[in-house]
């Protein structure tokens, strides 16, 4: 059998850039060397009159950032030799430098204060307003706080160059893939010396991964890319990378490869991977490390400085894990380390360590420190609360509801992404089409939206292609749905998917809807394995391959997905990709049937009327029929009306099966109306009506049904 990496490896070949031929290569690189150097002269020229976005962009399409790591140690040479006093500032040729080095801040940096010691204002000014240029685009383009306001890069080194510029204390960093190996984080933990606060600073810089992969953005990951040829690559030597490597191997069950990854970055000095390990010793999933030795890593991290492990400490001193229980202990750490985070967020952290981390869930203990979290001024856990809240109050207790909601909008006001996103999906669920509060719940989308928040994006994605404001706008779909896909957001991945599938709004390219469909098939979307499936089944954009279309019919059948249970029924009962088996097929149809998939309601009528399976059944066929047609399928009521129009298990009557004919017919059903024009041509329980036959027969050959052309035919002669 096939390896799905196999049909994975298909789609990578057709995104990544075939081989171009010698002159066609260099012609291609100097087309977009000329773009970015044109825009950097404009640049040095006048700086106001070029924006970040579009010098960024060109950046990334030059061979610049090809070769970035040679031009940053060639940068690094510069330095020593000014360090050892081998070179004077007025030797070194800093516009050369920098100008390879442009997208990096340090070498502006070096070059303005050689200039400045040299009297040469008008270059220093230069490289003054070039670092100004840089670090206000790259802040302007997210906060840090998380993964989809992450701080947007070139090369890791930019990062450390931005957190030391910051004035932060580095207390460690890592590397994390996420999002089922879309994407990319360097990850800073800092001590903000203007706060006292420690916090985790996001960066990110997969557009330029992608670029040096040679692989169109962002889907790297469909052949593991940013795994195999970043993280596995620099795992062997980068502490950073073996943490992200670690944590892999950990979602790979690989426990004990992970406890030696993990032991080897403590060795090079990280304070996460004591953290880490700490969490993964006390689950007891790993055989290398005894459980006496668990709590000694967190010591070690708390030592450190890092205060989730001192949070982890209070945790297990709380619930006596291999320690003399205290919770006074736990209690005295708490409030050690309360001053070191924002206000409540200790708390929130600890809750979560009741919420089934370390082998302890207990829901009270959980909600109670929430709650402390909630008092102590922490927003997401006050959010959090008011949705536990909504979920366990009386629904007729309005006074309330009303209450807790209010509570929502207030912590939106105060700017939480997320509450504000929650409270205008609670505004469009609960409330008129267009009601005062689902014109509210836009302006809440859009702020939220604004702060990268992709849910938000969704969802003004879906209120644009659906009218929930007015107009339909695909176009305004299109971008919210891209913002979001882009930040991983998989029925958004399905609806940019869709867009390329049909060519709406976009050219239509089955190749990169069938892309799209891999990456959020990555994360179990039920709608996109079976949108790979039919691809693979019908040899769209890819060959035909029943086996590749039975594996993702599978993977959302034992997900639950009625439709992929229908398919696979299919599939079983004509043999496509596997034996042919009757009786499981018949079983999949019930098992959908039941999760009220009309179709297969229909099909396993249809296998008791022809005793496929099982013996010939009518009135179970005619009950099965009805349930397809109540389910909204027209095929059922079609062959419903089917029976009631030859007295097939139930007594014949022209009327129900004219009635039955008529509603699958308006709902698109070309035989029904094919039928039904048979009906009116020969007068079956009704007045005679060649006209209105003719009528109903041109519909049915409209609509690619080949008899109703046949029959329409027939009445011209």
């Amino acid at each position: 059998m096939l390896s799905p990496r196999y049909f994975i490896f298909v789609i990578y070949f057709i995104l990544s850039g075939c081989a171009s031929t010698s002159s066609d290569s260099k012609q291609e690189n100097f087309d977009k060397n000329k773009n970015f150097y044109q825009l950097l002269n404009q640049f040095k020229s006048s700086p106001d009159s070029v924006s970040y976005d579009e010098l960024w962009f060109a950046y990334l399409k030059s061979d610049q950032i090809e070769n970035s790591g040679i031009k940053q140690d060639e940068y690094h040479q510069v330095t020593q030799k000014l360090f050892s006093g081998e070179a004077k500032c007025e030797d070194i040729n800093w516009e050369e430098i920098t100008q390879l080095n442009f997208w990096s801040i340090k070498p502006h940096i070096s070059a303005q204060t050689c200039y400045e010691s040299m009297g040469v204002s008008d270059k220093a000014d230069f490289h003054a307003a070039s670092i100004d240029f840089l670090l206000t685009g790259i802040l302007s383009n997210g906060d840090g706080r998380n993964y989809y306001s992450a701080y947007e890069i070139a090369t890791w080194g930019d990062a450390s160059d931005i957190v030391e510029l910051a004035g932060y204390e580095i207390v460690d960093s890592y590397y994390e893939l996420k999002h089922f190996g879309q994407a990319l984080y360097f990850i800073y933990i800092v001590n903000d010396p203007e706060t006292g606060f420690q916090k985790e600073i996001y960066f990110e810089n997969n557009k330029f991964l992608h670029e040096i992969l040679d692989i169109q953005y962002p889907f790297a990951s469909l052949n593991n890319l940013l795994q195999t040829e970043v993280i596995d690559f620099f795992s062997q030597t980068d502490t950073n990378a073996k943490i992200a490597k670690a944590k892999i191997l950990v979602l790979e069950e690989k426990y004990d490869d992970a406890v030696v990854l993990y032991l080897d970055a403590i060795q090079d000095g990280s304070i996460v991977a004591n953290y880490l390990l700490g969490m993964l010793c006390h689950s007891d999933k790993q055989t290398i490390l005894l459980r006496s030795e668990c709590t000694s890593f967190f010591f070690q991290a708390a030592e450190m400085g890092y205060v989730d492990a001192s949070i982890a400490l209070a945790f297990i001193y709380m619930e006596g894990l291999e320690v003399e229980k205290s919770k006074q202990l736990g209690l005295q750490l708490m409030s050690s380390i309360e001053g070191k985070l924002e206000p409540g967020q200790a708390w929130h952290k600890l809750a979560y360590f009741y919420n089934d981390v370390l082998g302890i869930q207990d829901k009270e203990k959980y909600r109670y420190y929430l709650n402390q979290a909630a008092a102590h001024g922490d927003q997401e856990a006050q959010a959090t609360t008011v949705l536990l809240d909504i979920q366990t109050v009386d629904e007729n207790d309005l006074g309330k509801i009303e209450a807790i909601i209010q509570r929502l909008k207030g912590i939106a006001e105060n700017g939480l992404d997320t509450a504000q996103v929650s409270y205008a999906n609670f505004l469009l669920t609960t409330s008129q089409k267009g009601s005062e509060n689902w014109n509210e719940a836009k302006l809440w989308l859009e702020k939220s939206a604004n702060q990268g928040n992709p849910l938000a994006n969704h969802l003004l994605g879906n209120a644009y292609q659906y009218g929930y404001f007015g107009e339909k706008n695909l176009l305004k779909a299109y971008f919210a749905y891209n913002d979001a896909a882009l930040n991983y957001y998989p029925d958004s991945q399905l609806q940019i998917g869709y867009f390329n599938d049909i060519g709406r709004v976009v050219e239509e390219d089955k190749q990169l809807a069938i892309s799209w469909y891999f990456l959020c098939a990555k994360a179990s979307n039920l709608n996109c394995l079976r949108n790979l499936a039919v691809f693979f089944q019908n040899g769209i954009a890819v060959e035909q391959n029943y086996e590749a279309a039975l594996h993702y019919y599978t993977m959302a059948a034992n997900l639950g997905h009625a439709q992929s249970i229908t398919d696979l029924a299919l599939m079983y009962l004509f043999g496509n990709g596997t034996e042919q088996d009757v009786e499981k097929s018949n079983e999949l149809f019930k098992k959908s049937c039941d999760l009220k998939d009309g179709k297969a309601c229909m099909n396993l009528g249809n296998n008791y009327v022809n005793g496929e399976g099982f013996s010939k059944n009518i009135d179970k066929a005619n009950e099965l029929f009805d349930k397809a047609c109540q389910y909204g399928f027209t095929g059922g009521c079609n062959n419903l009306a089917n029976s009631y129009e030859q007295g097939r298990g139930v007594s014949k009557d022209y009327g129900q099966a004219a009635k039955l004919y008529k509603q699958a017919c308006d709902a698109g059903n070309s035989m029904s109306c094919s039928n039904l024009g048979y009906m009116y041509r020969h007068g079956n329980g009704m007045p005679q009506n060649i006209s209105k036959a003719k009528e109903l027969y041109l519909k049915a050959c409209s609509g690619g049904y080949d008899i109703g052309c046949s029959n329409y035919r027939g009445l011209l002669q």
